[in-house]
């Protein structure tokens, strides 16, 4: 549950969409009610303190969240965290709500509000929406793609990009910027070394479709890359073919495959050097 929890809140991007049938009470309770006996944190990143940390639910005296429930829904003093009678399935007190604000201080820093963490709930008949979220997805996750600049700084802004429009809901665009990664920085580059040694031409190689492509490069780029040529046909499908709400759903899948790509080509790159490295030595022993 933990796990599926801490997705919806800061994990996953906006507008991701949720059917209330597929969560339990406890789990809706975690959710939207910050008034709830046993308080659910929250283990994140801050990046106002550039560390790990974790967050607590705020307690608002004045009851903040009961009073939107009361404002939005009309539910009036039958405060719906309370109802546990009714069927899973119909929800009725959130079918009636509106929006909901989830807000959490950080632990280090409980008197500076600029370091809380606040994330956005909007309600149709049947499903919610996480509709906006303070710090963004990208906010709290671009840090660890920083060692990607270890194989060009480019590869970390074009994913930092992707994962910033994803952050926003965004998902078609998204994918362009995986794609560019495998064609740009992974494919590309090394194509154009077999045409510099003159072991295939450029007219050959426009005849070839783009898993021929990869074919050629065995051990040249990354085995994962190699034996799951799926996941280039499923970014061009998504920017040519899918919907927003396909791409969104399917992009931390695609991410965390283009992550592997790229942690094995940095394995590569240093194994190459200390190849080189080695063949030097060797060569100043006589």
């Amino acid at each position: 549950m933990s796990e599926k929890i801490n997705a919806i809140i800061y994990s996953d991007g906006l507008f991701s969409k949720y059917q209330y049938s597929d969560f339990e009470q406890e789990e809706l309770d975690i959710l939207f009610d910050c008034h709830r006996k046993i308080k659910y944190t929250l283990d994140l990143f801050c990046p106002i303190c550039k560390r790990e940390s974790v967050f607590f639910p705020i307690m608002d005296e004045d009851n903040y969240l009961y009073q939107q429930t009361y404002v939005n829904s009309g539910l009036g003093h039958d405060n719906p965290f309370r109802r546990k009678d009714s069927p899973k399935e119909n929800n009725h007190w959130l079918s009636n709500l509106n929006i909901i604000v989830r807000e959490f201080e950080c632990s280090r820093e409980k008197t500076k509000n600029q370091h809380n963490f606040v994330v956005v709930f909007k309600f149709f008949n049947g499903h919610f929406l996480k509709i906006a979220q303070s710090p963004s997805v990208a906010d709290l996750t671009n840090r660890h793609l920083e060692r990607y600049k270890k194989l060009d700084n480019n590869i970390f802004l074009e994913l930092s990009k992707g994962q910033g429009l994803f952050s926003h809901g965004i998902g078609v665009g998204s994918f362009v910027y995986l794609r560019r990664i495998i064609e740009n920085y992974i494919v590309k580059p090394e194509l154009n070394k077999l045409i510099t040694k003159g072991e295939i031409t450029e007219d050959e190689l426009s005849r070839k479709d783009f898993k021929e492509k990869l074919n050629l490069l065995e051990g040249d780029i990354s085995d994962f890359l190699l034996k799951n040529k799926k996941i280039y046909s499923v970014l061009s499908k998504g920017i040519h073919e899918l919907s927003e709400e396909e791409c969104r759903s399917m992009y931390p899948i695609v991410e965390t495959c283009i992550e592997i790509i790229l942690d094995e080509q940095i394995e590569l790159k240093e194994k190459l050097k200390k190849k080189a490295e080695v063949s030097k030595q060797l060569n100043q022993l006589g």
